[in-house]
């Protein structure tokens, strides 16, 4: 019985120590993780990307919403309010966010867009992408900068890594290795997008608001039209009239609508050039197979586009 007692002490020692041990190790990186908020997925999936285990991620706009019409909760306002720093898009996309951040004393407020422009990576919206009776005007600073995985690589994600540096310097070795991980993930993604468009073609295409043309400048596409000038607001009949002209002059076949947004307008151009209406996904989410990361929604959108070159052909 004697020798069984020891045994006993010894292993549960043992089990104590390595359970200590496992502690100590996980205990810094715990221990550093700060809270970031952003506001929509992608970025969200970005800053993961780079953070890794550093950050604890709450993105504010739920899967199936529209950054362009999203109204913050006071659950939303608290998020920031805690956080240490805050990601958004900023140029008009989501500025719902700068009022509430701005309010919070310690955190800090990274806007995509600004590096974007600073990189000298920024685009114009053009004349033909949107209803003229509403939306955007012409030379307005295009948003949607992280639908082109070059301006991610080279613009958003080392601001973002910069961003957490800051935070968090002790960890600068931890942060650049994610960072040059994910640039390499991105030349990747890159080289697998040209392959694909280059199976069926380059081709013009109509999506449903004017989201891609950060997409369509970096792979050669003309992005003929969109449907909406603005996001929640239904195109006029004479916008609607000219689009279904445009796409039987360029003998387009598919229209694309948005799973955040209504399909109706969309689905009124398909039925009158007899084409079908396929979706485009500028935000994916968590939950939304094949759309939870950047790396996968980038890769089904581009899917989606030689699904309907290759109807075009």
């Amino acid at each position: 019985m004697g020798t069984l007692s020891r045994w006993r002490r010894w292993w549960t020692a043992l089990l104590f120590a390595l359970v200590v041990s496992g502690r100590s190790i996980a205990a810094p990186v715990e221990a550093a993780a700060i809270p970031v908020v952003v506001t929509i997925h992608p970025l969200s999936s970005i800053v993961k990307a780079v953070g890794g285990p550093l950050v604890r991620v709450e993105t504010l706009l739920p899967p199936g919403a529209s950054p362009h019409t999203f109204e913050p909760r006071p659950a939303h306002v608290r998020a920031v309010a805690e956080a240490q720093l805050v990601v958004a898009v900023g140029a008009g996309l989501d500025d719902w966010v700068l009022a509430i951040a701005r309010s919070a004393k310690d955190a800090g407020i990274l806007l995509a867009s600004e590096h974007v422009i600073a990189a000298g990576m920024g685009r114009a919206f053009d004349d033909h992408e949107h209803d003229d009776t509403h939306g955007h005007s012409h030379g307005d600073i295009d948003p949607h900068v992280w639908l082109d995985p070059m301006v991610v690589k080279e613009a958003i994600a080392p601001a973002i890594a910069e961003a957490l540096i800051q935070a968090l310097p002790e960890h600068r070795r931890t942060i650049e290795s994610h960072l040059q991980r994910f640039q390499q993930e991105l030349d990747q993604l890159d080289a697998w997008i040209r392959e694909r468009l280059a199976s069926v073609g380059t081709g013009a295409f109509i999506s449903y608001h004017a989201a891609w043309g950060y997409f369509a400048d970096r792979y050669g596409l003309e992005h003929a039209a969109s449907v909406a000038g603005f996001p929640g607001q239904e195109p006029s009949a004479r916008w609607i009239a000219q689009v279904v002209q445009l796409a039987r002059e360029r003998g387009i076949k598919v229209v694309f609508a948005e799973p955040q947004l209504s399909p109706k307008a969309a689905e009124t151009i398909a039925r009158e050039i007899q084409g079908q209406v396929l979706l485009l996904d500028p935000l994916g989410g968590h939950g939304l197979a094949g759309r939870e990361n950047y790396i996968d929604l980038m890769r089904y959108n581009t899917e989606m586009l030689v699904q309907a070159f290759a109807l075009t052909q």
